[in-house]
């Protein structure tokens, strides 16, 4: 198993089909190729099933269009994490 195993939700919600990514930037990728799925929810990423951070449909944009590396991104979601708690 992987370090990461990541794969996202709508808020409260259970997801019928889990797509499991190793790398978030490949999540978040996904997240914007599907906005009739997505667009104006407030998403739950996991890591490995645990729930990580709620993450809304902006703030992906707004990452992903910074043009970040990998291991940014991971480090702002887990700053996100420890304001979340």
């Amino acid at each position: 198993m992987s370090k990461y195993n990541w794969h996202i939700a709508r808020k409260d919600e259970k997801p019928t089909v889990v797509r499991h990514y190793k790398w978030i930037t490949k999540l978040f990728a996904f997240v914007l190729r599907n906005p009739s799925m997505f667009k104006g929810a407030v998403l739950t990423v996991y890591n490995h099933g645990k729930k990580v951070v709620d993450i809304s449909w902006d703030q992906i944009i707004n990452l992903n269009g910074q043009g970040l590396k990998e291991g940014e991104i991971r480090k702002i979601i887990k700053k996100m994490e420890g304001e979340s708690e």
